[in-house]
């Protein structure tokens, strides 16, 4: 059961931190400055998830988000995320029985260190109080784990303790602060449960969201308290605008809990007020206050590599069939079947037809064989209409297949499927894996051998299927490319950002040389 928290924030005129009368009402902390958490969103896909570019979250009905009645679902604008009557909310999706890509921020294709990012902070406003629960995996057929806390109303800044229970939050009654499955290893699915022990869900905007590494923390000192003590964060000078606790706190505050008199209560940096500098209140009769602590003036680089890391490398068909597949003309490609498909502005713009659900699109690989040591990461900017379903009925099926065929003409090798996503993206899909075999359907009916290896050194022939929609869903593909791995010769260039660059900052690259058999 969730307890709602009563009582109201006094607005009572701010009264001095006298140092010789311990009997006063007084707050310290023990630094002024802190560091900006190591955020994996950052770290990894070189783009903090605020909320401020459509790359950070898909608001497609049915894909990141699981609504549960008519109306609900997510939208994004002004640097938030809005979501209204939502079951589950997901930040990580590594679908199980899919192949892995970039395209999509697949946590499998840049694995998550669970054990290096241990804690999820966060911004949002709830409307109720409510339970929420985290859940997560680490791989497609594990067991869940969950990370049990309460929405508070109003805004909150949460500092979740992925492991176990080092955080302020309190857990739904009844509930243990993580059960299941531990947070290790490599986390591939993780999403937000909202009120998952009721039908009504609340109705939530999220500023920022990050998986960090433990941050450090600031040590508050509350004294001269009489009894239990208020704490709270504030982002201004102004107690009238902080809102109540059982009205909701509003954007320029922070409610951390009621405390023991005289506590020393530990506050994660990930706590505090993103982007700005923080205030500690203690309210008990009389108000005081903190000095300032400072998030904002971080001299913590945080570098963000611009370049994708999964799109360098030579194209095979501008360096050996001496043509990109760029979709300008039909000699692009050798065949395209159960679809009525057409070549303009760049583009090969198709709608499914005759077997709607398996439209083929094979590659010209003209009179050269694919290196498929050498070439080994598939990359293909498509746009897809419709909307989002991986169901087998008209308007489902969103997920495509890669096929190839030996130059010696061995059975054919499909793909496990890629789930897509509407709208126009970029995907890099690694046919390279280990074993080898991994990449290739286990429901395929043929010898599993792989992309790379054995008869599949040399390949033949490569084909793409965009669809297994029996609705005749459209289609635009913009460009394929077959990449080999980048090699760092002289002149090789590195193209990186730091975010928190200031005067004077100087920096090392490092390179790690690796021998290829």
């Amino acid at each position: 059961m969730v307890t709602l928290l009563t009582g109201a924030v006094l607005a009572v005129q701010l009264v001095g931190i006298p140092q010789a009368d311990a009997s006063v009402l007084a707050v310290s902390v023990n630094t002024t400055t802190v560091g900006e958490p190591v955020d994996y969103f950052t770290t990894a896909w070189g783009d903090r998830l605020d909320f401020a570019n459509t790359e950070d979250f898909d608001t497609t009905p049915g894909y990141m988000v699981q609504q549960i009645a008519a109306g609900g679902g997510a939208t994004m604008s002004g640097g938030q995320l809005h979501v209204t009557a939502v079951g589950q909310l997901f930040f990580l999706l590594g679908i199980p029985g899919s192949l892995p890509s970039a395209g999509s921020r697949d946590a499998r294709a840049r694995p998550l260190d669970a054990d290096r990012f241990s804690r999820i902070t966060m911004r949002l406003h709830s409307d109720r109080a409510a339970a929420a629960a985290f859940g997560f995996r680490t791989c497609g057929d594990c067991a869940d784990g969950h990370k049990y806390f309460n929405l508070q109303p109003g805004w909150h800044d949460y500092d979740l303790d992925m492991k176990g229970s080092a955080d302020l939050e309190n857990v739904p009654g009844g509930a243990p602060p993580v059960d299941g499955s531990a947070w290790s290893g490599q986390i591939s699915m993780l999403w937000l449960a909202p009120a998952f022990n009721v039908p009504d869900k609340p109705t939530l905007t999220f500023e920022d969201f990050a998986i960090v590494e433990p941050p450090g923390s600031v040590t508050v000192q509350i004294s001269g308290a009489s009894a239990s003590t208020q704490l709270w964060m504030d982002a201004d000078a102004d107690n009238t605008n902080n809102g109540s606790i059982a009205g909701g706190i509003n954007d320029a505050a922070n409610y951390l809990g009621s405390f023991a008199a005289n506590s020393s209560v530990t506050v994660g940096v990930g706590a505090l007020l993103h982007g700005t500098s923080t205030q500690f209140i203690a309210i008990q009769g009389t108000t005081a206050r903190s000095a300032w602590v400072d998030r904002s003036a971080t001299k913590v680089p945080k570098p963000r590599v611009i370049s994708s890391p999964e799109s360098g490398g030579g194209d095979f068909g501008s360096e050996v069939r001496g043509d990109p597949w760029d979709m300008n003309q039909s000699s692009d490609v050798v065949l395209i079947a159960n679809a009525n498909g057409t070549f303009t502005g760049g583009q090969l713009v198709a709608t499914g037809a005759g077997h709607l659900n398996d439209p083929v699109v094979l590659l010209n690989v003209g009179d050269r064989a694919i290196d498929a040591v050498r070439y080994h990461k598939f990359q293909i900017t498509i746009t897809y209409d419709g909307g989002w379903s991986l169901e087998d009925r008209p308007g489902g099926g969103l997920m495509g297949r890669l096929i190839w065929q030996s130059a010696d003409k061995h059975p054919e090798q499909q793909s496990f499927p890629i789930v897509m996503a509407t709208g126009r993206h970029t995907y890099v899909i690694d046919l390279r894996t280990d074993p080898a075999w991994s990449v290739v359907d286990h429901d395929s009916h043929v010898p599993r051998v792989g992309w790379g290896v054995g008869e599949n050194q040399l390949v033949g022939s490569l084909r793409y299927d965009p669809t297994e929609d029996p609705g005749g869903r459209s289609w635009q593909i913009d460009d394929v490319k077959l990449l080999s791995d980048e090699i760092a010769a002289p002149g090789y260039q590195v193209t990186f950002a730091d975010d928190a660059w200031t005067g004077g900052t100087t920096f090392n690259v490092l390179f790690t040389k690796f021998t290829t058999p």
